[in-house]
């Protein structure tokens, strides 16, 4: 079970992006996301970039990045 299913499961409205600019796209087009979950790894940009314009986007959005790269990895990007 994905992220997004196990959410869906416990009652949460889940939106799903395939890349940070449709991401993005969806945050501009919908004020009703109040919760970015983010890969580090995705197509286009990184999370951490993602997290960057989505801050410039939407300041008080709840963002959690979760990854499998190893935290220097990420700490470096």
């Amino acid at each position: 079970m994905n992220t997004a299913a196990l959410l869906e499961d416990l009652g949460h409205q889940v939106v799903e992006a395939d890349s940070g600019q449709e991401a993005l796209e969806c945050l501009a087009q919908r004020p009703e996301i109040d919760l970015l979950i983010t890969d580090h790894a995705m197509p286009g940009m990184t999370g951490s970039e993602l997290i960057d314009a989505a801050r410039s986007l939407r300041p008080d959005l709840s963002i959690i990045l979760a990854t499998g790269f190893a935290a220097e990895a990420v700490t470096q990007a």
